[in-house]
């Protein structure tokens, strides 16, 4: 009733939230009204290693709008108004789930199509659906030097149901993919590297057709995720 998830036998690999998650009700004196801002759907944690290590989070005490694995964008004109996606805080806009499309399970592969929807609440005149996006979620279980490893093959596709143009401006983060990773790691047992050779030190902000994230977990176990852009995709 609230989630799908995907498996692989009896291993879990990822959940996709459908239902709307609250914050937590131990935040403190935060008005309800503010903590309402922050309700979301449309997002994927935990997300699973093959050894079993959750490798997302949401709603961290420093960011409780990150979610996880989540889409929204951050810096939005439609109809000549800014409108962010991205920090709910606002009060400008978010993406809900807004249904579901198809499922598939078999042995080659398993996973699901789902519609979100970007809601515009700075429209003149009731709120607004600014964008249709679609996921498409396909995880492929592969061997690599015998290790098994999740192959997951995730498409993301907008669409405008406006009369009207909507611009994505250039901004430094929001929008595509966010990914909120493990609280468990950190700058000391975690390493990030790029396909143009960048780390921690120097890979924000730069361009890469692939990147990789690992650390270490308490159970002594490292697992991490390498993101691989699509040819097609803007570079």
């Amino acid at each position: 009733d609230e989630f799908l998830q995907v498996a692989q036998g009896s291993a879990n690999i990822l959940r996709y939230h459908h239902a709307i998650v609250p914050l937590p009700a131990d935040l403190g004196n935060m008005p309800e009204a503010k903590r309402r801002l922050y309700d979301r759907s449309g997002f994927i944690h935990p997300l699973y290693s093959p050894e079993g290590n959750i490798l997302t989070r949401i709603q961290p005490d420093d960011h409780y709008h990150h979610y996880g694995i989540w889409g929204p964008w951050t810096k939005t004109h439609i109809d000549e108004r800014e409108v962010d996606f991205w920090n709910l805080a606002l009060g400008e806009g978010t993406v809900r789930f807004a249904g579901l499309i198809s499922k598939t399970a078999g042995e080659v592969f398993s996973g699901f199509t789902i519609r979100q929807e970007h809601v515009n609440f700075k429209a003149r005149g009731p709120d607004q659906v600014a964008i249709n996006e679609s996921w498409t979620i396909k995880n492929f279980p592969v061997e690599i030097e015998g290790r098994t490893c999740w192959l997951i093959d995730f498409i993301s596709t907008l669409n405008n149901p406006l009369d009207s143009a909507i611009e994505l401006s250039a901004y430094r983060y929001g929008g595509g993919i966010g990914w909120r990773a493990t609280a468990a790691w950190n700058k000391e047992n975690s390493s990030i590297l790029t396909s143009e050779g960048k780390t921690r030190k120097d890979a924000d902000g730069t361009h890469a057709r692939w990147c990789k994230v690992e650390g270490w977990f308490p159970s002594g176990i490292s697992s991490g995720i390498v993101f691989c852009s699509h040819s097609g995709n803007r570079a």
